[in-house]
């Protein structure tokens, strides 16, 4: 059965005009906001990823983690951005172990962020740190 909802236009020229929107979607279709791992019928466990960085001088920022403890996890990657634009690939760990980062504070830096993400053989991700947001 199609879902139909009657909505109400405004013309151009201010006049209000009724019609009908008539979505491709179906009453049976699933939910379109994708379930996290961890509610999976698979039964993945979502670790919690531990992620400390700090400046350790005004030009550098140094960040390290543990090694993950789930055992499905193949990789672990760190992302970073700066200035809340777009997030990069800092490190990737494969096999994921304990690991460090050392970065040169970039000019013009007023914000850097880092996250720790781990992925399972699927490409789906099985852990997450925390955002770590370090001011300059």
């Amino acid at each position: 059965m199609k879902l139909r909802r009657q909505i109400a236009v405004v013309a151009t020229a201010g006049a209000l005009a009724t019609g009908l929107l008539t979505p491709n979607v179906q009453a049976s279709d699933p939910p379109r906001d994708p379930k996290p791992v961890d509610q999976t019928s698979r039964g993945d466990r979502f670790e919690r990823l531990h992620l400390a960085c700090a400046k350790t001088d005004r030009n550098t920022v140094r960040c390290e983690w543990r090694a993950p403890n789930g055992s499905n996890a193949v990789k672990v990657v760190l992302y970073g951005s700066v200035n809340n634009g777009g997030r990069i690939v800092l490190k990737t760990l494969r096999p994921p172990a304990a690991g460090t980062y050392t970065r040169t504070i970039p000019r013009r830096a007023r914000q850097l962020e880092f996250v720790l993400v781990t992925f399972n053989s699927a490409g789906q991700v099985v852990g997450r740190s925390d955002v770590v947001t370090i001011s300059v």
